[in-house]
């Protein structure tokens, strides 16, 4: 929960601050929604560890999709970090 609350103030400043940027939002509001989504799979996973045995399907699809959406929110979270190098930091320099 603490990664999910750090990945929305982060989204947030930076759609409140560059609301016309041409990369930088569309990035926090991606980074955002796949978070979400993680946090989705984390919460269901864990319902179905409670309602179903170990080894049934419906446990594997969901850790799966709950690590393999986590590759995704990585994957967003460096992308994102690379364009606010690229767009703000940039500049300034």
């Amino acid at each position: 929960m603490v990664v999910l609350l750090l990945v929305l103030i982060v989204c947030v400043f930076l759609i409140r601050q560059f609301p016309a940027h041409p990369s930088l939002r569309p990035a926090s509001i991606a980074l955002a929604g796949i978070t979400s989504v993680q946090v989705f799979l984390g919460f269901a996973t864990f319902i179905m560890l409670l309602l179903f045995p170990e080894s049934s399907l419906q446990v594997i699809i969901f850790s799966v999709l709950h690590v393999g959406n986590g590759a995704l929110t990585l994957a967003a979270a460096a992308s994102l970090s690379l364009e606010i190098r690229r767009s703000v930091i940039g500049v300034r320099s």
